[in-house]
């Protein structure tokens, strides 16, 4: 292993692969690095690459995910339950691209709560009465939410009642909003919204804000687009 010392605003250069890695800042125990490197090369944490080495040696299949029904209205049917279809490589490749999108920034560091057990997700699904999307549903999997770009994410939090708790944020009083709606990102200036009950044809639903009386305004296509947005301040 070569072991160098550098300050801040030094660079290391890796001229075989085009890359260029600069100390942006040195804080106690935390070290923030600019990585500068083509277009076509995927960069990682190594937790992250650990984690997807792993599920890369199971067996790629489909998993199917019941849609818990919402309790029926008086007079009304309740809708058939419905099924989500998710690739264990589908996911795989969403986090690559998440992680992609909220480490290439040149903003404030990530700070995520980290992976999550894909029990606890299937027990928030089954609390919320929803079944996340696919690239939400990845978020979750593999960073758990926290603060990304500019942004507080709900995630799935160990401490029970945590404010950035997905679950206990939702289930606290919501009048007038059908739990399809369901909250992700709550700040003074707006709350962003996953509407559940949207879905295309790979499961994605869009994310939206409520405007005056309640009224939705869609504001990106999916989970992916809100933060392919977010990093260019389009949202």
């Amino acid at each position: 292993m070569l072991v160098l010392s550098r300050k801040t605003t030094e660079a290391v250069v890796i001229p075989q692969y085009d890359i260029v890695l600069t100390i942006l800042d040195v804080k106690k125990d935390q070290v923030r690095l600019g990585i500068a490197a083509p277009q076509d090369v995927r960069l990682y944490r190594r937790e992250l690459w650990e984690s997807i080495q792993q599920q890369h040696d199971q067996p790629v299949e489909k998993v199917r995910q019941p849609m818990p029904a919402p309790a029926p209205k008086p007079g009304v049917m309740a809708p058939e339950p419905r099924e989500a279809i998710l690739s264990v490589s589908d996911g795989l490749a969403l986090a690559a691209e998440i992680n992609q999108l909220i480490h290439g920034w040149e903003g404030l560091p990530p700070d995520l709560l980290g992976p999550v057990a894909e029990g606890r997700i299937t027990s928030a699904e089954q609390e919320l009465g929803i079944l996340f999307p696919p690239s939400f549903r990845a978020f979750l999997r593999h960073f758990g939410g926290g603060l990304v770009f500019t942004f507080d994410i709900l995630g799935l939090a160990d401490e029970p009642g945590h404010w950035l708790d997905i679950v206990h944020m939702n289930r606290s009083p919501r009048p007038h909003l059908p739990r399809h709606r369901v909250l992700f990102i709550y700040s003074g200036a707006a709350a962003y919204y996953l509407d559940t009950s949207r879905r295309d044809a790979a499961g994605e639903c869009p994310v939206i804000v409520l405007g005056p009386n309640e009224k939705s305004v869609t504001v990106a296509d999916n989970f992916l687009d809100f933060l392919r947005k977010a990093k260019e301040g389009r949202v």
